[in-house]
């Protein structure tokens, strides 16, 4: 059922991805250092700006868990208060959804697109704002590409047997469904 192939494409996408939310942040905070601190205050400050924000930010990522990530790093880096971090994270919950109605996008063309235009700002042109702006775009499209990897690793599951019997089981018998979520409810996290 599971393939080695399967799990690497979607370990190797998960890793992509972390390392292009890890180079965008730094990137956008080059771009803007202390600037970015009062950018993100203006536009979280009140609650429904932060909501906004939030949708805006999940429907140009694509993702809620990118936005989600972004955000936890600017609130680590000291860019965004908890405060402002909820808005922001709830109107990512909300963009998932119009992101579920431009999912037919051929995201894996543009993140390409953005990793050439990252790179040719980067390595050839030479104030510091363009190789900013290029370490951002490179970013961006290792976040995509990675989430193109991972989403497509396990697409041949789809078509399984197995699979779907297993998960048919869940709408026949709720009492399994709810055992499952409170094994991995309580599951121990390390902090």
């Amino acid at each position: 059922m599971f393939s080695i192939t399967m799990v690497m494409q979607f370990l190797g996408g998960l890793g992509l991805f972390l390392y292009g939310v890890n180079v965008t942040s730094e990137g956008l905070q080059k771009i803007a250092a202390k600037k970015l601190k009062n950018i993100l205050a203006s536009l979280t400050r009140k609650p429904w700006a932060a909501t906004l924000f939030g949708i805006v930010m999940t429907v140009a990522l694509q993702s809620s868990t990118a936005t989600t990530v972004m955000i936890v790093e600017f609130v680590n880096s000291g860019l965004m208060t908890l405060t402002q971090a909820l808005g922001v994270v709830l109107g990512s919950a909300v963009g998932t959804s119009i992101v579920i109605q431009l999912i037919s996008f051929p995201i894996l063309d543009f993140a390409l697109l953005l990793l050439f235009i990252g790179f040719i700002m980067f390595f050839l042109v030479r104030t510091t704002l363009a190789k900013s702006i290029g370490q951002a775009l490179i970013g961006f499209g290792c976040i995509f590409v990675g989430m193109s990897l991972f989403s497509g690793a396990f697409s041949p599951l789809k078509s399984s047997p197995d699979v779907d019997a297993f998960l048919s089981q869940f709408g026949t018998n709720p009492i399994l469904g709810i055992a499952i979520s409170r094994v991995c409810l309580t599951v121990p996290r390390s902090a």
